[in-house]
């Protein structure tokens, strides 16, 4: 049998005693129809929870159980209620509930705390849980409280992002081309290995800061000022154009082509700027005459994620603000998620009792730091913000008390909403009508639903940092010229992915290749190359390095390319080969200038060869004459 005073009833009949004692109300025996309602909404926000919420006595009994905790672990109410805890803690994981209720009988409150649970098949699973100790009606700590929350999808966007993350880096450092992501204001946000190694400088050094102020461009301020304004030009969306000189770490002045291209959105925004540069002294160098081609065609790679939806996240936070004013008599519950990187907040989500004013239109871009600084230092030291009197806020608080009593709130708690020990936003009730007090269980079942709202803000800001990463993947991988492969690394080179460059360089769509549908890579390399590009690829695989080939490619029309081919062989976190990766770049004019270069200095031989013979003849000629000479005068 579950004692009288762990059932629904018992509960709420303790609910009952607690309110009355608030109010000065000495509680009947029997609960009457207004408590049993609040007690029922309590419940409800409990039910409607997606985490899984558990009581449990100090001996680690379960005394309550939501659907949440059944759709988590498949145990039902029934089956879970009077039993251990330990039903679904692995065995390995086991040694950490004794530290957990030794902290809780202490009266400490246990946060995000990452560990392994266990459905009713066996199954294990990440989870991120928070114990808070439930006292009685004599304060005495009588049993715990868990909010388990399924970190298992939090996790995998976790591992994408950093996967994403690793393709864009992978592609952006493959280029021997300067290449850079700035802001629309121009701050350096990403830089690749050639742009660091030029200069000879870490990337510390040059990120976050604008652009035109880094060491390639410190020999020359005209150079400084030219960069400023092509940002601010592709700032407003156009495509920025113009030789650049810059001084590599040996102090030596090299000349380049850069430009500035605005990245923008589907939508048509400037979101990023994109700069590249191109190194062109050799160029100079081998062919004074020879007309650079100023504007490579770009390739474009669409490279995206699903995401997961959990439904309606702003229609579910206004339904449990709802839930929170109703039943703690609030006048106004609200949530506030602060800017990135930032002490402003806006007011994002608004409940408002009948006769209470919405303020959501004016609380937007509010800086906490400067008009509420002491409320800001409690949030960042996570701690609750509660008064329940507004009058009793101490002397270093008289900006709030300010504040507050303008707005007619006369008691007010907040509470910190985290993530990964962050800061990300609060959640608050206030009350205008009376002074309201909130009982430490109150507080405790606010500080629930925050963590919940936290949870799902967390997956939602998740999705939007993978969308961001994925738009500079496409971004960056727009932006790099000639064909982009993804092959294995099998005798035909079986094409994943190839982009549309290849038809404008030998003339066969890119769908030709991939799997090989008409016709594979291998079959439009030279046949006397052949040989040469497997060998230079297999060694570069087995020693783990990248391989640069020079070789040439049979074009639709029957003629004959040279191209350049820089990629390598990519691995997973255990080492496992994937598959081929790289650029491929068309070299015909450069070897069009050597072939011209051998042949001449071949015919200046010849002629060399053909004039000291010719001197020689001169001379013998030269003797004979003289020595008829000599013989005629005798």
């Amino acid at each position: 049998m579950i004692p009288k005073d762990k059932t629904k009833e018992g509960i709420m009949e303790k609910i009952g005693i607690l309110l009355r004692r608030i109010s000065g109300i000495k509680a009947p025996v029997s609960l009457d129809n207004k408590i049993r309602e609040n007690a029922n909404l309590l419940s409800a926000i409990v039910e409607s929870s997606d985490d899984a919420i558990i009581g449990k006595d100090l001996n680690s009994i379960i005394t309550s159980w939501n659907k949440g905790a059944q759709y988590l672990y498949g145990y039902t109410e029934k089956e879970a209620i009077n039993q251990s805890v330990l039903i679904i803690i692995p065995e390995e994981r086991r040694v950490e509930l004794e530290t957990i209720m030794r902290k809780i009988k202490n009266g400490e409150r246990i946060e995000h705390f990452e560990t392994l649970r266990q459905k009713k098949d066996g199954t294990k699973f990440p989870v991120s849980l928070t114990f808070s100790p439930i006292k009685d009606s004599y304060g005495k700590i009588c049993g715990a409280s868990s909010i388990a929350h399924d970190i298992t999808e939090h996790k995998r966007m976790e591992l994408k992002l950093r996967e994403s993350e690793a393709k864009i880096r992978v592609l952006f450092d493959q280029t021997f081309r300067f290449m850079g992501l700035l802001t629309v204001e121009g701050i350096l946000i990403e830089i690749n290995k050639t742009a660091l190694e030029i200069s000879g400088v870490d990337a510390a050094s040059v990120l976050n800061k604008p652009f035109w102020q880094g060491p390639w461009w410190a020999h020359s301020l005209e150079l400084q000022e030219k960069l400023r304004q092509g940002v601010g030009k592709a700032a407003r969306g156009e495509f920025i154009y113009l030789d650049a000189s810059y001084v590599d770490k040996e102090g030596i002045l090299h000349y380049s082509d850069f430009s500035i291209k605005p990245a923008k959105d589907e939508t048509g925004k400037v979101v990023f700027l994109i700069t590249e540069g191109r190194d062109i002294i050799e160029r100079k160098r081998a062919e004074e005459a020879l007309e650079y081609q100023a504007n490579l065609q770009k390739l474009s790679s669409m490279l995206s994620s699903s995401f997961v939806e959990s439904g309606d996240l702003d229609t579910k936070i206004n339904y449990a603000l709802k839930l929170l004013g109703e039943f703690f008599n609030a006048d106004r519950a609200y949530v506030f998620q602060l800017r990135h990187n930032s002490s402003k907040i806006d007011n994002s989500h608004e409940w408002c009792a009948p006769k209470a004013q919405s303020q959501i239109s004016q609380l937007q871009n509010v800086n906490l730091e400067e008009q509420l600084p002491w409320l800001w230092k409690t949030l960042q030291a996570k701690e609750t913000f509660y008064f329940a009197s507004i009058n009793n806020l101490p002397v270093e608080a008289n900006l709030e008390k300010t504040y507050f009593k303008k707005r007619g709130i006369l008691s007010i708690v907040v509470v910190p909403i985290m993530t990964d020990d962050r800061l990300i936003g609060f959640l608050g009730l206030t009350s205008t009508s009376f002074e309201r007090a909130w009982s430490e269980n109150a507080i405790t079942m606010i500080k629930l639903i925050g963590e919940t709202i936290g949870h799902s803000l967390d997956r939602k800001r998740a999705d939007e940092a993978l969308r961001e990463s994925e738009n500079k993947y496409r971004n960056l991988v727009f932006n790099i010229p000639g064909i982009t492969y993804r092959c294995a690394n099998n005798a035909d080179l079986t094409m994943y992915f190839i982009s549309d460059e290849v038809q404008r360089l030998l003339g066969y769509p890119a769908s030709d290749f991939i799997n090989n549908a008409v016709r594979s890579y291998m079959s439009v390399i030279h046949s006397e190359d052949r040989e040469l590009v497997n060998r230079a690829m297999q060694e570069g695989v087995s020693e783990g390095k990248p391989y640069v080939i020079e070789y040439r490619l049979y074009r639709q029309d029957g003629g004959i390319i040279w191209v350049q081919d820089r990629g390598r062989g990519i691995v997973d976190s255990g080492g496992a080969f994937l598959w081929l990766e790289g650029v491929t770049l068309d070299i015909t004019e450069s070897k069009k200038i050597g072939e011209e270069s051998i042949k001449r200095a071949k015919e200046l031989e010849i002629f060399y060869k053909a004039s000291i013979g010719r001197e020689e003849r001169i001379i013998e000629l030269k003797t004979e004459v003289a020595r008829l000479k000599k013989e005629l005068g005798k």
